[in-house]
């Protein structure tokens, strides 16, 4: 920096310091749209995962004992939904049958 000023005329390093400002409030611009379509993304997907899982459940509670959840994720919704078709709903479906064939 010593060496541009002491090189540059002051209205020259004025304008690149205005040009460098103005890079870097489009790179924050860039970056805040990137962050907004990533996180409406992330939220849109995540909230239609719960939806799906809280509309298996309403089924199952209201004697759909074949609702189960179609969720193909690895993160904690996919492993809440794989919780409620196997331990959850396959349990209580195994005992109803069993109930329905014993009485």
């Amino acid at each position: 920096m010593a060496i541009l000023v002491q090189i540059t005329k002051e209205t020259e390093l004025q304008t690149l310091v205005r040009q460098n400002r103005l890079h870097y409030a489009l790179a924050a611009v860039i970056a805040l749209i990137v962050i907004g379509i990533w996180t409406y993304i992330f939220k849109r997907t995540t909230v239609q995962q719960i939806e799906k899982l809280k509309d298996a459940i309403q089924k199952f509670t209201s004697g759909d004992r074949f609702a189960r959840v179609r969720i193909y994720t690895n993160d904690e919704v996919g492993q809440l939904a794989v919780a409620f078709n196997h331990q959850m709903a396959e349990t209580i479906a195994q005992k109803a049958y069993q109930q329905e064939m014993y009485s």
